[in-house]
């Protein structure tokens, strides 16, 4: 007795490889095209490319926390290569504050390239430890698809580092300071 089994499953299969293709490829057979607004996207880094079609990477995680003589704060901002800013902050008498919006990508590009303009990429941890005031961590990424970073963290903010965080606390006033 002859079986059809051997015949279904290279049909089966042919058929599910079509199916896959039909989901993964635009009807009109052209490219996927990203958003109008991220069509021109210039990349941060000379010579990467995103290897997935969105760009929404993180570009910078600035938090600062620890023990004060007002009680414990923290704070974080985090931005995304997109445009998107994310703002949480806590303070010692417990009021906290978490906003997020989305600014023009060029924006974002002029400000990472400002704080990668001090020097931040190679700056180590600062050896000095102070109490009473939080420390600071800086985390930097290069804006791409499995893209390496650096991080570093200080407790006062001189030399080099009060270069980064002033220009870090400006970007936050000029963007959330009226909310």
């Amino acid at each position: 007795m002859k079986t059809r089994f051997p015949i279904l499953i290279p049909s089966a299969l042919f058929l599910s490889i079509g199916a896959i293709a039909a989901m993964t490829t635009p009807q009109d057979g052209g490219d996927i095209q990203r958003p109008a607004e991220l069509q021109d996207y210039e990349h941060i880094v000379p010579g990467t490319t995103p290897d997935n079609a969105w760009v929404c990477e993180p570009l910078l995680i600035f938090d600062s926390s620890g023990q004060t003589d007002q009680g414990l704060v923290h704070f974080n901002l985090s931005i995304y290569n997109n445009g998107m800013i994310s703002l949480a902050q806590f303070n010692g008498s417990g009021s906290s504050r978490n906003m997020s919006k989305l600014v023009k990508p060029a924006e974002v590009r002029r400000f990472y390239r400002g704080v990668m303009g001090t020097g931040a990429w190679t700056m180590k941890d600062q050896k000095e430890v102070a109490t009473g005031v939080p420390m600071r961590s800086v985390t930097l990424f290069k804006g791409a698809t499995d893209a390496e970073a650096h991080s570093f963290n200080y407790f006062s903010a001189d030399g080099d580092y009060k270069s980064v965080e002033s220009m870090v606390n400006n970007f936050v006033r000029s963007h959330f300071s009226a909310q």
